[in-house]
């Protein structure tokens, strides 16, 4: 029997009262969705993810250090949702992307391609301060 994420579980409820953002077609393979931030639900190619938190920021954020320790990453927890069509089952679960690495999900390949927001010097940011940006690349046609 499959046990469920408490925030998977959240957040598909939360899905239901958020505005999905639009998608940009960059080509006729990619789509990159802009401006998405915290909580926002938006769909991009057949499924719907939602940016749950952080997982993980390790970026230098003090412009005046040449040397870092930190392993620069950027990685946020989605949850994916896509509805079952044809031979497909569809799926409800949590994605992790990290800034730059394209991550293989049913269907194609996602990318989180900007954060829109540098690091802090100090403590957290508030995540009103990202407007994530993630592309889609569908799994080509045969």
């Amino acid at each position: 029997m499959a046990t469920r994420s408490p925030l998977i579980a959240a957040l598909a409820l939360a899905m239901s009262f958020a505005a999905p953002a639009i998608a940009q077609s960059t080509n006729a393979e990619t789509e990159v969705v802009r401006g998405v931030a915290f909580y926002e639900t938006f769909r991009i190619g057949d499924m719907q993810l939602i940016p749950a938190a952080i997982s993980r920021d390790t970026r230098c954020g003090d412009p005046r250090v040449s040397f870092c320790l930190n392993d620069g990453r950027f990685d946020v927890s989605f949850v994916a949702l896509s509805e079952p069509r044809g031979r497909s089952p569809g799926f409800r679960r949590e994605v992790v992307l990290s800034l730059g690495k394209p991550t293989r999900i049913q269907g194609g390949t996602l990318t989180l391609i900007d954060v829109g927001a540098e690091p802090a010097l100090r403590g957290a940011r508030p995540l009103e301060d990202y407007a994530l940006a993630i592309a889609f690349e569908p799994d080509e046609r045969r």
